[in-house]
């Protein structure tokens, strides 16, 4: 009967290996798919990304833009989604292409939550099923992976690529390093990991070096030409290092839009990720600061977790793993680029999340988890009051974490349920697509508009979209002009400022630009075409010579 009961729960136990995974993927998709059921999109940058898909679908590569041709996009596009963008197709394909979209992202969402259990589970990773299950309620990480963006699947690529990194898969890295390029213009992420790593090894060695007998017979393998996996090469980190870095160059130089996409990387990576012109123009919330204490609070099941973690860091800071080390300072690396801009925090929350669990895990090692134990069954029998203490302490630690969970999850329903419908602009497009001359110019009220309007009319182009800085960078004179037009502040001829310095006939008014609105509908050199609930659209009159 013992050797049956044994066997059972051995069998249980393989084959909850398997289906853990299966129990992860599904509970991710489900929330997902819960935070995506609503007809609208709480991003934007969504409609782009599906028009781009059905782009490429339909025509192949875009290496031109001309819909921005006043921006930096107009002048130097390179599609840093461009893989991203092929992935969604099959989505956009099968189905209504906004709905497929939001597929899309609930399939890479639920797939992300499972690579950081495999992650997890292939280092050994203690309780790494209640860690998995616990970042899907890291509130603001899973808001931005909800939203119908390219962040789910980056996150998929560097983390795989850190595993590697870890395992000294070169041959992988490299593949992995080149596609990233293509992928997502956050590639050099990849690289900061890989320096982070190297150094940190480099410390590590330096600081554990010790002669044993893998050491040994790695040297003896290496005399008689016999490599082990882990002495394939004299110098693994240096190697690692420049596999990293070499299949990033690579992905940069063996590109459709090389060499292009050098200009258009400098202006992504330095001038919008790290100069950021928040303070001189008007960006995307996203790119703003976070406050320390609002990002805490906001990720306070990761914040309990990194907490509970640095106690390890101080405590058993020996037992820790250079896996361990290197989440810290990556963690530590977002957290600071978060308080910078509120976007990272995409990355940051899973690094928290991962580093809590790998440091967790070490420091309950080498029996200390035994000892941990023996320790709380001392002072729980030292009598009824210890008892109830500590079962006060756990019904308040599980109801209290239970209660955030379910707060944030709530709250986020509802902030993703609010956003931008899926038809909206759909008419005022239709109406610009049939009453205007193919490529014609369109000035719109603000740049977040343009997502929108190329997803219902690619028929048009228009004046600036995605990011304000390409269209500031790429022409300050003319972006100033835009602005205070949108803004009713103009003050100089602005039947001018839209035919000539904008080279438009029409302009599209977002309802809730009423200043802007006023000063069309005061100039007689401008009719109303068309007007909605959403929008109303002026065209420029013919001027005729005097």
């Amino acid at each position: 009967m013992r050797s049956r009961a044994s066997s059972l729960t051995k069998f249980l136990i393989r084959e909850w290996r398997w289906w853990s995974y299966v129990a992860i993927f599904a509970i991710a998709f489900v929330v997902f798919l819960v935070f995506q059921a609503s007809p609208v999109f709480a991003d934007p940058d969504s409609f782009y990304h599906a028009k781009m898909a059905l782009l490429i679908r339909d025509q192949g590569i875009v290496r031109e833009f001309p819909w921005l041709q006043l921006t930096v996009l107009g002048q130097n596009y390179t599609d840093q989604h461009f893989l991203y963008h092929v992935l969604l197709i099959p989505f956009v394909t099968f189905f209504p292409p906004l709905v497929g979209l939001k597929l899309a992202t609930v399939f890479f969402g639920a797939s992300l939550i499972t690579l950081c259990y495999w992650i997890m589970r292939q280092w050994r990773v203690r309780w790494a099923f209640l860690f998995a299950i616990l970042l899907l309620f890291v509130r603001p990480f899973t808001f931005r992976i909800s939203l119908a963006k390219a962040p789910s699947t980056s996150l998929i690529l560097l983390l795989l690529g850190l595993h590697w990194i870890w395992q000294y898969r070169y041959r992988r890295l490299a593949g992995l390093a080149f596609t990233y390029v293509w992928y997502y213009g956050g590639f050099a992420l990849l690289g900061v990991a890989s320096t982070i790593y190297v150094a940190i090894s480099a410390t590590f060695n330096r600081l554990h070096r010790r002669i044993d007998v893998r050491h040994w017979l790695g040297k003896i393998l290496s005399l008689t030409g016999r490599h082990s996996p882990a002495h394939r090469h004299p110098h693994p980190d240096a190697t690692v290092w420049l596999v990293t870095i070499t299949g990033l160059v690579l992905g940069i130089i063996i590109n459709p839009y090389f060499p292009r996409n050098i200009s258009f990387y400098y202006h992504q990576l330095i001038n919008i990720g790290i100069i950021n012109y928040r303070h001189v123009i008007g960006v995307g919330g996203e790119w703003y600061s976070y406050q320390f204490g609002d990002l805490v609070a906001s990720s306070a099941v990761a914040s309990l977790l990194v907490l509970v973690a640095s106690l390890g860091i101080i405590f058993r800071w020996r037992a820790q793993s250079k896996q361990t080390w290197t989440l810290l300072v990556l963690t530590i690396f977002f957290f600071i680029l978060t308080l910078k801009s509120r976007r990272y925090v995409e990355y940051f929350s899973p690094f928290a999340v991962l580093f809590a669990a790998f440091s967790i895990s070490d420091s309950l090692r080498g029996g200390y988890a035994r000892r941990i134990w023996e320790e709380i069954r001392l002072i729980l029998s030292r009598g009824a009051w210890a008892r109830w203490t500590a079962a006060i302490l756990a019904v308040y630690l599980i109801f209290g974490l239970g209660y955030v969970m379910g707060r944030d999850f709530i709250k986020e329903r509802q902030e993703l349920h609010q956003g931008l419908a899926v038809t909206k602009y759909q008419a005022a497009s239709q109406w610009l697509a049939g009453h205007s001359p193919a490529g014609s110019r369109v000035v719109h009220s603000d740049w977040d508009e343009f997502p929108l309007l190329f997803y219902h009319n690619s028929h048009n182009t228009y004046i600036v979209g995605l990011d304000p800085t390409f269209f500031y960078i790429a022409n300050r004179d003319a972006y100033w002009t835009w602005v205070n037009i949108t803004l009713g502040k103009y003050q100089e001829d602005v039947y001018r400022a839209v035919t000539t310095t904008l080279a438009s006939q029409y302009v599209f008014v977002g309802a809730n630009h009423q200043s802007m609105d006023q000063l069309f509908r005061n100039d007689p050199r401008f009719i109303r075409g068309y007007s909605d609930a959403e929008a109303t659209i002026y065209q420029a009159l013919p001027q005729t010579s005097p």
